[in-house]
């Protein structure tokens, strides 16, 4: 098993657990009155950028921007992330990311939100094909939307990127993602969150070109939260 599936795992366990406990502690206190209700949990659903390749890895957990919405929102909030490195949305993608456990896992952890970041790489030369991530986008919602615990379903338009060495194209998230994001968000009433808006004046805060270094990453937090919380 990979070690991010493990820590996702992990994550989801101590949820479900501090749910039941909270379940248990109201029901020898015969009733639910005095019980604290269990967290609003947020799945982080996207690539490197949601897992937090760029900052450093022994604080990722915090620094990372799903750790900052943690700190962000509090504790009426579980922050879940499922950020899967080199992830693709396509499925025709080098690395689809509904073919990872990452992806699996976020499916079991009955969210209450979702927001949903997949594009940066879906721009590289060979995964890059509008019509096909204009409808498996749209699928992507679906799916989620269907889930038992009917989250509220977001999508993130992808960080502003400049020249890198993975080959992320700027000018396909600029003038062809972000826009098909715009507009699949429109048409599903899903929830826009313009993530590249919100980062294209800040290139410094992205050191490689792509991934956000603690600074970005708080940027893309509260990005976030404002939506969640709006």
């Amino acid at each position: 098993m990979k070690p991010l599936t493990r820590r996702v795992l992990t994550m989801i366990a101590v949820a479900l657990a501090a749910t039941f406990f909270v379940g248990a502690i109201a029901s020898e206190r015969g009733g639910s009155q005095s019980a604290a209700p269990a967290p609003i949990r947020v799945a982080a659903v996207g690539d490197s950028i949601t897992f937090g390749e760029g900052v450093e890895a022994d604080s990722r957990e915090l620094v990372s921007y799903p750790g900052q919405l943690q700190t962000l929102l509090g504790s009426g909030y579980q922050v879940i992330n499922f950020g899967y490195i080199g992830a693709t949305l396509r499925d025709a993608g080098d690395q689809p990311y509904r073919k990872t456990d990452a992806y699996a896992a976020s499916l079991e952890s009955a969210p209450d939100v979702v927001v949903i970041m997949l594009g940066s790489n879906d721009s590289k030369k060979q995964n890059w094909d509008a019509k096909t991530y204009e409808s498996e986008l749209a699928g992507l919602i679906t799916t989620y939307r269907a889930l038992p615990s009917t989250p509220k379903v977001f999508v993130m338009t992808p960080p502003a990127a400049t020249e890198n060495k993975p080959k992320i194209d700027p000018e396909v998230i600029s003038k062809e993602i972000a826009p098909i994001v715009r507009k699949v968000g429109a048409a599903m009433n899903a929830p826009v969150i313009d993530v590249y808006a919100a980062t294209l004046a800040h290139p410094d805060y992205f050191p490689d070109g792509v991934h956000p270094d603690k600074t970005g990453a708080g940027l893309i937090a509260t990005t976030v939260q404002a939506a969640i919380l709006s």
